[in-house]
Formats: structure tokens, C-alpha cells, sequence
């Protein structure tokens, strides 16, 4: 008996896609060729240039408010929308 696929999708990956394909659609202007890992050059987003051409006026991102980070955040955020393999077996 063949036993089953335990790892769970990458739903992250494939969000990530449609939503750079409609922004792509929509506002390709905010779209910037960069170099990735071992020097491949991928599409990201501009951020700040999203966030101006979603609003009508001019954003003010200098005012302060609480945050609650740690060094190694960004880091813990990647590694939890890792896909995970279940061990066969029970």
C-alpha cells in the first residue's frame, strides 16, 4: 500500500504569486526588478510606491506608535510559513 503525502501545501508561495500577478495587472509600476539569492534577478514590491498609489494623499510614515519585536522577528514569521513535513508513521 502506497503511503500518503504528509507534507502540507505551500499556500504562502502560491498567495504570494496571485497577489504579485494581480498587482502586475493593476499597478505595474510598483513592481521592481532585484537581485535574489546567488544573483538572480526576481520581481518585488515597492512598498512605499504601493502604499502612495492606493491613497489619495500623501502618507506620513514618521508617526510614532508601539511595536512589539525582537531581534530575529522577520526570521521567525519566514520559518513559520514553512511548509511542514509529518513524520509517517504513528
Amino acid at each position: 500500500m502506497e503511503e500518503p503525502d504528509m507534507r502540507s501545501k505551500n499556500l504562502v508561495r502560491q498567495n504570494k504569486k496571485n497577489i504579485m500577478e494581480s498587482i502586475m495587472q493593476y499597478l505595474p509600476n510598483v513592481i521592481k526588478e532585484t537581485e535574489g539569492e546567488g544573483g538572480k534577478i526576481i520581481r518585488a514590491v515597492d512598498f512605499q510606491l504601493l502604499k502612495q498609489e492606493l491613497s489619495d494623499m500623501i502618507i506620513d510614515s514618521g508617526k510614532e506608535r508601539y511595536q512589539f519585536t525582537w531581534p530575529g522577528k522577520k526570521k521567525a514569521m519566514a520559518a513559520a510559513n514553512v511548509p511542514i513535513e509529518k513524520p509517517s508513521g504513528r
